[in-house]
């Protein structure tokens, strides 16, 4: 997870990261949030599924509860827009990502990289 957040960092195409994983043991969260997180130049948004915003709240990081969560957050990141905050998640919430995605102009739109 530490070598794809460097890989994502150090790629000029990527400007917003999202960490979006099940939760790691407690010693590898402590790792990401408190080293690799703050020295990174770009926000990372980061999603441990099912757990709660971590008591570490490193700067440029913003944690979601939710897979449409991470999605308004990451392209209101990119956008320069003020970061929604969360809600309960919910099928609306679900469309509203989607539809939020389908807003991006083909320059905007790229792929996911998957990087392991």
């Amino acid at each position: 997870m530490l070598h794809g957040l460097q890989t994502l960092a150090d790629d000029p195409q990527t400007d917003v990261i999202v960490l979006i994983s099940k939760p790691p043991a407690q010693a590898i969260a402590d790792k990401i949030l408190a080293q690799a997180a703050p020295a990174i130049a770009k926000p990372v948004v980061v999603n441990f599924l099912e757990q709660g915003s971590p008591d570490v709240n490193p700067e440029g990081a913003f944690f979601t509860d939710s897979l449409a969560h991470s999605a308004e957050v990451a392209v209101a990141l990119y956008r320069k827009q003020p970061v929604p905050r969360a809600r309960q998640s919910s099928e609306a919430g679900e469309r509203r990502a989607v539809s939020l995605g389908n807003g991006l102009n083909s320059q905007q739109a790229r792929p996911l990289r998957v990087v392991k």
